[in-house]
């Protein structure tokens, strides 16, 4: 998550979507969406997985994210 905070914080640009993979090194791409959404509350997020259970979608859903897209 940290290469993701560190290329997020380069942006020139506001964001407006955020597109995620679940599986990242170190921290899950929940755990980035979860922090994304408390930094930017209202952009929209996706996230991408390729093995969504119910945890995750009920935590997803619940924290921010607007969808989530099982590959």
């Amino acid at each position: 998550v940290n290469d993701a905070w560190q290329k997020l914080n380069s942006l020139s640009e506001f964001p407006v979507l955020l597109i995620s993979d679940h599986r990242m090194g170190g921290e899950t791409g929940l755990s980035f969406c979860e922090i994304f959404s408390k930094k930017y509350p209202g952009i929209p997020i996706v996230l991408m997985s390729g093995f969504v259970d119910t945890d995750v979608a009920v935590r997803g859903m619940s924290s921010g994210i607007s969808e989530i897209l099982e590959k």
